[in-house]
């Protein structure tokens, strides 16, 4: 008995979760913990509350990411402005720039989260187009489209949506074109969005 025992205890170190750490210090975090944004790459880290501090201090290069998820219910991107962003694939997060930079946009896919540039005159023209483009908080939150299968959706997130959404996919991911796991945890992902956002984010822009 106590040999299987200690197998158990073995394979437990192998299926237990792993233990958040912050990425700066490296001290054990609680749950939740707070996030950071690095605004030139959008790299997102793990914070304790004293990195999260020091990081973020005197216009640091790091921003605090808070949760955020708001369903915008009345808020349409037209095909031909889409078209005019040049974007590749049907699910992205855009983020509106500090003053000076780009416009860039973060595509989840089963690689993790790619980065690109967008157009900087097409983003000038949705911004007038659509305030609240222009409320966005640059690096921490973003526009999350969803234009698979048919679908018009738009979301007001936090940027760790978006490292989520990757996470889901390269665990999901087959093949070149993803597969039907993949896409129904695609599915499942926005159901959830849509379903745990509270009342009060459901946002008519």
């Amino acid at each position: 008995m106590s040999g299987s025992y200690a197998g158990v205890r073995k394979l437990r170190r192998f299926v237990a979760p792993p233990v958040a750490r912050c990425d700066f210090c490296r001290v054990r975090l609680a749950e939740p913990h707070a996030h950071l944004v690095e605004v030139d790459t959008l790299r997102l880290y793990c914070s304790c509350p004293a990195c999260a501090e020091d990081m973020t201090a005197d216009g640091g290069d790091c921003r605090r990411v808070e949760p955020r998820q708001d369903v915008l219910a009345d808020f349409a991107l037209s095909d031909a402005e889409w078209a005019a962003l040049q974007i590749p694939i049907e699910v992205a997060f855009l983020f509106a720039p500090e003053a000076g930079a780009a416009p860039v946009a973060l595509f989840p896919g089963p690689a993790g989260a790619t980065r690109a540039q967008l157009n900087g005159e097409a983003w000038a023209a949705l911004a007038r187009s659509h305030s609240l483009l222009q409320e966005l908080e640059p690096a921490a939150e973003a526009l999350l489209v969803n234009r698979s299968a048919g679908r018009r959706d738009h979301y007001r997130v936090s940027t760790d949506h978006c490292y989520a959404l990757a996470g889901l996919l390269r665990t999901r991911w087959r093949g070149l074109a993803g597969g039907e796991e993949a896409w129904a945890a695609i599915d499942d992902y926005f159901a959830d969005l849509e379903r745990t956002a509270a009342p009060e984010r459901v946002r008519h822009a």
